[in-house]
Protein backbone atom coordinates (compact mmCIF):
# COMPACT_ATOMS: atom_id res chain seq x y z
CA UNK A 1 0.00 0.00 0.00
CA UNK A 2 1.39 3.31 -0.83
CA UNK A 3 1.37 5.59 2.08
CA UNK A 4 2.00 8.89 0.50
CA UNK A 5 0.26 9.09 -3.31
CA UNK A 6 2.53 10.84 -5.85
CA UNK A 7 2.02 14.45 -5.87
CA UNK A 8 0.71 14.87 -9.23
CA UNK A 9 -2.20 17.83 -8.72
CA UNK A 10 -5.68 17.41 -10.32
CA UNK A 11 -6.11 20.76 -12.05
CA UNK A 12 -9.08 22.69 -10.51
CA UNK A 13 -11.59 25.67 -11.75
CA UNK A 14 -9.70 27.32 -14.96
CA UNK A 15 -6.93 25.06 -14.94
CA UNK A 16 -5.66 26.42 -11.79
CA UNK A 17 -4.21 23.30 -9.48
CA UNK A 18 -5.64 22.55 -6.53
CA UNK A 19 -2.55 20.31 -4.86
CA UNK A 20 -4.98 17.65 -4.82
CA UNK A 21 -3.25 14.78 -5.52
CA UNK A 22 -3.93 12.30 -8.61
CA UNK A 23 -6.31 9.17 -6.91
CA UNK A 24 -3.85 6.11 -6.26
CA UNK A 25 -5.58 5.14 -2.75
CA UNK A 26 -9.29 4.41 -1.23
CA UNK A 27 -10.33 6.41 1.39
CA UNK A 28 -9.73 3.56 4.07
CA UNK A 29 -6.78 2.75 2.88
CA UNK A 30 -5.75 6.32 3.63
CA UNK A 31 -7.29 5.79 7.16
CA UNK A 32 -5.33 3.04 7.52
CA UNK A 33 -1.91 4.95 6.77
CA UNK A 34 -2.94 7.61 9.66
CA UNK A 35 -0.20 7.75 12.11
CA UNK A 36 -0.49 9.05 15.15
CA UNK A 37 0.51 12.20 14.64
CA UNK A 38 -1.96 12.76 11.52
CA UNK A 39 -4.62 11.38 14.38
CA UNK A 40 -3.37 14.68 16.27
CA UNK A 41 -3.14 17.30 14.00
CA UNK A 42 -7.04 16.16 12.56
CA UNK A 43 -8.07 16.61 15.49
CA UNK A 44 -6.74 19.77 15.92
CA UNK A 45 -7.31 21.77 13.16
CA UNK A 46 -10.89 19.99 12.95
CA UNK A 47 -12.46 20.79 16.04
CA UNK A 48 -11.98 17.59 18.01
CA UNK A 49 -12.79 15.33 14.99
CA UNK A 50 -12.20 11.52 15.21
CA UNK A 51 -11.96 9.88 12.12
CA UNK A 52 -12.36 7.21 13.85
CA UNK A 53 -15.72 7.59 15.49
CA UNK A 54 -17.28 10.38 13.78
CA UNK A 55 -15.97 9.44 9.86
CA UNK A 56 -18.50 7.24 9.02
CA UNK A 57 -21.13 9.59 10.06
CA UNK A 58 -19.74 12.75 8.59
CA UNK A 59 -18.00 10.73 5.40
CA UNK A 60 -17.44 14.34 3.59
CA UNK A 61 -15.85 15.52 6.58
CA UNK A 62 -14.21 12.59 7.01
CA UNK A 63 -12.57 12.84 3.21
CA UNK A 64 -11.65 16.78 4.17
CA UNK A 65 -9.91 15.55 6.85
CA UNK A 66 -7.69 12.82 5.28
CA UNK A 67 -7.04 15.70 2.20
CA UNK A 68 -5.77 17.60 5.06
CA UNK A 69 -3.37 14.88 5.75
CA UNK A 70 -2.50 14.12 2.33
CA UNK A 71 -1.59 17.68 2.04
CA UNK A 72 0.43 17.73 4.89
CA UNK A 73 2.66 14.86 3.65
CA UNK A 74 2.76 16.79 0.17
CA UNK A 75 4.88 19.39 2.30
CA UNK A 76 2.18 21.94 2.76
CA UNK A 77 1.75 23.68 6.36
CA UNK A 78 -0.75 22.69 8.91
CA UNK A 79 -2.91 25.96 8.34
CA UNK A 80 -2.25 25.88 4.41
CA UNK A 81 -3.05 22.25 4.11
CA UNK A 82 -6.18 23.03 6.20
CA UNK A 83 -6.77 26.16 4.11
CA UNK A 84 -6.88 23.88 0.65
CA UNK A 85 -8.75 21.49 1.98
CA UNK A 86 -11.74 23.63 3.44
CA UNK A 87 -11.32 25.37 -0.14
CA UNK A 88 -11.95 21.74 -2.49
CA UNK A 89 -15.37 21.32 -3.80
CA UNK A 90 -16.87 18.04 -2.87
CA UNK A 91 -16.50 16.84 -6.17
CA UNK A 92 -12.35 18.10 -5.51
CA UNK A 93 -12.23 15.89 -2.69
CA UNK A 94 -14.66 12.79 -3.62
CA UNK A 95 -11.98 12.60 -6.18
CA UNK A 96 -8.57 12.48 -4.54
CA UNK A 97 -9.88 8.56 -3.90
CA UNK A 98 -10.08 5.48 -6.01
CA UNK A 99 -13.59 3.99 -5.34
CA UNK A 100 -13.91 0.60 -2.71
CA UNK A 101 -13.70 -2.56 -4.75
CA UNK A 102 -17.08 -4.42 -4.34
CA UNK A 103 -17.03 -7.37 -2.81
CA UNK A 104 -19.69 -10.05 -3.99
CA UNK A 105 -20.61 -12.69 -1.82
CA UNK A 106 -21.23 -16.08 -4.70
CA UNK A 107 -23.56 -17.47 -2.13
CA UNK A 108 -25.88 -15.04 -2.62
CA UNK A 109 -26.22 -13.89 -5.82
CA UNK A 110 -29.70 -12.06 -5.70
CA UNK A 111 -28.14 -10.02 -2.97
CA UNK A 112 -27.19 -6.30 -4.16
CA UNK A 113 -23.44 -7.49 -3.34
CA UNK A 114 -23.66 -10.52 -4.80
CA UNK A 115 -25.69 -9.71 -8.01
CA UNK A 116 -24.31 -11.41 -11.02
CA UNK A 117 -21.98 -13.45 -9.62
CA UNK A 118 -23.76 -16.55 -10.43
CA UNK A 119 -22.54 -18.90 -12.77
CA UNK A 120 -24.57 -19.66 -15.86
CA UNK A 121 -26.36 -22.91 -15.90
Amino acid sequence: MTTNPATTTTPGPAGVSTGAPEPQVTVDEMIQSLTGFDELAIEKHFNGFDIYTDGEARGIRAMRALAFVQFRRNEMKDLDAFKAAQGLSFREVSSMYLPDELELDPDAPETASGKDSALPA
